[in-house]
């Protein structure tokens, strides 16, 4: 097992996620990139303007560190809609089957550390559109 990775290094996964409506996702410790069993750590880094659509995992917690820029994020769960301002140094925890997206709205690229587990198989990002 690869014992670490550089930002540069991680690998974009080759079947865009379907959640990711614009913005690029590097898997850094994930499975797939021979780093890791149980966990995955990823970086999201989205230009102003780009999103992620409203999705939620059956399965998985997630949390986002936002490491620089601006941006929001709703929470859709049991107390209704939730709206997160997401700036440096914000630790946003996500539990499995609440609803969630994220839009960057500052003038300079939103970059997120996104820590899953256990890590996402394909299958459970669930979109409605």
């Amino acid at each position: 097992m690869k014992s670490s990775v550089k930002a540069t290094e991680g690998i974009i996964p080759k079947n865009k996620p379907v959640q990711l409506k614009s913005g690029t996702l590097r898997r850094l410790i994930h499975p797939d990139t021979g780093t890791s069993k149980n966990v995955a750590v990823s970086l999201l880094v989205m230009n102003p303007g780009d999103e992620v659509r409203p999705h939620y995992h059956k399965m998985r917690e997630e949390v986002y560190y936002i490491l620089s820029g601006e941006g929001t994020a709703s929470h859709w769960g049991e107390n209704g809609e939730e709206k997160i301002k997401l700036e440096k140094d914000l630790a946003v925890p996500i539990p499995p089957n609440v609803v969630h997206d994220i839009k960057c709205s500052g003038n300079e690229p939103l970059r997120i550390l996104v820590i899953m587990a256990p890590p996402l198989p394909v299958d459970d990002a669930h979109c409605d559109g």
